[in-house]
């Protein structure tokens, strides 16, 4: 009998005989029964899975307690393997390396003498076993394994061999095969020469390339250095850059010109606007790396988190022989030069801002003397997840964690709120500024916290209701209804968020810590993780407060955390840096494109528009080129200050939330969709005192190009 058909029985009752009635109270009795039944069937199932799951999940915790156990020991015997290693063997990667090929020609030989009774064709499980036991003995004799050169300072010379290089990006794979590729391309020397990367012009390897060429003449100050009408155009000098566009590379040749006065009491003029990289687009003196081939690859190392050796694979493949040491120092190199100011800039824009997050996580360098096994770290400091201001999202590399680098990030006149996760370097922090600095905790550490003494409880026999009620429970339920009633309100303005804050979730913090107050924590029925997590709440009660009195703190510092995926994501790919230098060039990159991300901006075309803009206003040391104030050592602090504000102004059009950025942006998408190369290109000359032009095609170009280069190495030759 359905439920709708006991109601309609139950509407009838009244015009029923008795007997009647009584038969239809008895079905009806018959039915709660079998719903009961089925009711308590269902309790029983669930409560029979609960156990089960809390089986499993202990059973999960003695396997994972047995994993760390292996683990350990498993370092062991491999530290123990790589010593014995380096005795038998040495240290050097090019010998073992050598070595590794050596006993694979061994092995395959053998492997051939005990296969040939059999059949000389090989099946695909043999091949598979031949690749296994060929990676087994790569390692066994230690093919070189270890990064090398990721992040190195341009200063420091490497300590690896040429063999140890090739497996140079940080990379997991094994290396004999690396080592095999390197050494057939490098084969020739020519190809040797390619990996310089220092010029196209004295190399073949972009011969392969697209040219494209175009011819600089400044007439206005040919005539105002030699007079109108007295110089004429005796030779070109062809100046080369990699320019790139999205699936495209090409060599842009630009030429130009040396002047011979009519006047031969004076000697020729060969401009050298070419060194400068405001008018040629040439960031690195005698390099080839132009704007638009460094944003690129900025932005494949570190927002796509592709490794240096895979970048220098993929140039390899479209007959770019570009080595990754190379690579790494015209990163290194661009970013300490013209990079670093706007990150600067950045900086100060921040500590403006009533409010900022914080957090750190461990990164190695390896040539670093701070001590052995001593921890380096990445900072991040980004801007509140609630503000309305422009965001940013700032990287810096540190020795460690100690309150110093915030003294030195902040200053001692910030004034504002700091939420972070409540590490013992802000309190001291907090102290040292004598109460400009409120430190503000994050709830979600709070949770956690309660979430680990929860799964710790002996929940044997328990129901869920029970669970529910335990104090483990009640506080995980409360701070859920917490965060559901705020995450409402992050759309709200300010002033409206902070009313609702004060009205809907003030009550339920006060009932948190009436309950937190309540908690006997010397109580022996209680886990160790709950004692420890009343402890942590209620010793930072004042600092869990400060979002209900600041409608700018968020209430955890997730949006801080989160963007440290990116460093994480960089350990997996390339694992550490060579060099503190290198590490500070990951640091000022991380933060550009983060805080483009975070600001609608694409990060490769930002990083295109400050590396052709920056330039016209910062010479190739990093200096300013036109200086308005001086700055002086008696100069006190504040009027430092304003020196630097009027020197530096400039830095606001290079924001990515500056209109000059998005116009820029809006141009770049259009000139990208409609970009074509020039069939020709016009070739002026100088006659009778007039410039007339020619029009030659690219590949005239071309061909002139390749003959003047020819005499210029003649010529050098010679000398």
């Amino acid at each position: 009998m359905t439920n709708e058909e006991l109601r309609k029985m139950l509407a009838e009752a009244g015009s029923m005989k008795k007997s009647e009635l009584i038969q239809s109270l008895v079905i009806v009795i018959n039915k709660c029964i079998e719903m009961n039944n089925a009711a308590s069937e269902r309790v029983k199932a669930d409560l029979a899975e609960h156990d089960n799951v809390t089986r499993l999940k202990k059973k999960y915790s003695e396997l994972k307690k047995d994993y760390k156990s292996l683990e350990k020991d498993y370092t062991v015997v491999y530290q123990q393997f790589r010593l014995a290693q380096n005795m038998l063997f040495g240290t050097s990667s090019e010998k073992t390396g050598r070595l590794g090929q050596i006993l694979l020609k061994a092995a395959k030989k053998y492997m051939k003498e005990q296969g040939s009774g059999q059949n000389d064709e090989t099946s695909d499980s043999d091949s598979s076993a031949d690749t296994d036991d060929r990676d087994s003995i790569s390692i066994c004799v230690g093919a070189p394994q270890d990064p090398v050169d990721e992040d190195a300072d341009p200063d420091v010379q490497p300590y690896e061999t040429a063999a140890s290089s090739a497996s140079g990006d940080h990379s997991r794979s094994h290396t004999g095969s690396h080592i095999r590729s390197f050494a057939e391309h490098t084969a020739s020397g020519k190809e040797k020469k390619a990996h310089s990367g220092r010029s196209a012009g004295s190399n073949d390897w972009t011969d392969s390339l697209e040219h494209y060429s175009h011819f600089y003449l400044d007439d206005q100050k040919y005539n105002r250095m030699f007079g109108e009408g007295k110089w004429h155009i005796s030779d070109w000098v062809p100046s080369d850059t990699l320019a790139l566009i999205p699936a495209r590379l090409y060599v842009d040749t630009t030429f130009y010109p040396v002047i011979t006065p009519n006047d031969l009491s004076k000697e020729k003029y060969y401009d050298r606007a070419g060194d400068h990289p405001g008018e040629s687009g040439k960031l690195i003196p005698g390099s080839m790396a132009s704007g638009s081939l460094l944003a690129h690859l900025i932005d494949k190392k570190f927002e796509n988190s592709v490794a240096t050796y895979s970048t220098e694979k993929y140039l390899l493949s479209r007959s770019l022989g570009l080595s990754r040491s190379w690579i790494t120092r015209w990163i290194n190199r661009t970013s300490h030069t013209y990079l670093a100011q706007p990150v600067l800039y950045m900086q100060k824009a921040l500590l403006k801002q009533g409010c900022s997050q914080s957090d750190e996580t461990p990164w190695i360098v390896t040539q670093y003397c701070h001590g052995t096994g001593s921890k380096n770290y990445f900072w991040v400091h980004t801007s509140s997840e609630l503000s309305t201001d422009p965001r940013m999202i700032l990287f810096t590399f540190e020795r460690g964690r100690a309150t110093d680098h915030l003294l030195h990030f902040y200053g001692r006149d910030y004034d504002g709120v700091l939420e972070d996760d409540a590490f013992v370097a802000y309190y001291t922090f907090e102290k040292e500024l004598q109460g400009k600095v409120t430190i503000a905790n994050c709830f979600m550490h709070l949770r956690r916290r309660f979430v680990k003494a929860f799964l710790v409880l002996d929940n044997k026999g328990l129901t869920v209701e029970q669970l529910e009620n335990t104090i483990e429970g009640r506080i995980i339920r409360l701070i859920g209804e917490i965060y559901r009633a705020d995450n409402p309100l992050k759309k709200l303005s300010p002033e409206e968020r902070l009313k609702q804050r004060q009205e809907k979730i003030k009550p339920l913090v006060d009932e948190l810590f009436d309950i937190l107050h309540g908690v006997d924590v010397k109580d022996p029925t209680y886990s160790s993780y709950l004692v420890t997590a009343v402890n942590y709440a209620l010793n930072h009660e004042p600092h869990f407060k400060v979002f209900l009195s600041d409608p700018m703190v968020p209430l955890d510092n997730g949006f801080c955390e989160r963007s440290l995926r990116v460093i994480s994501r960089a350990r997996s790919s390339f694992l550490f840096s060579t060099s503190a230098y290198g590490a500070e060039a990951n640091a000022i990159c991380y933060s550009l494109i983060r805080t483009a991300q975070e600001n609608k901006a694409i990060p490769d075309i930002y990083l295109n528009y400050l590396l052709s803009e920056m330039p016209k206003y910062v010479d190739d040391k990093g200096g300013l080129i036109n200086r308005e104030v001086s700055i002086t050592e008696d100069m006190s602090d504040d009027e430092k200050e304003k020196a630097w504000d009027t020197n530096w102004a400039f830095l606001s059009k290079m924001m990515p939330w500056s209109d000059e950025y998005k116009a820029y942006e809006k141009k770049y998408l259009e000139d990208q969709r409609n970009f074509k190369l020039d069939d020709t290109v016009k070739m002026p000359h100088v006659r009778k005192g007039k410039i007339v032009y020619t029009e030659i095609t690219q590949e005239e170009a071309a061909r002139y190009h390749r003959k003047r280069m020819k005499r210029i190495q003649t010529r050098k030759a010679s000398a």
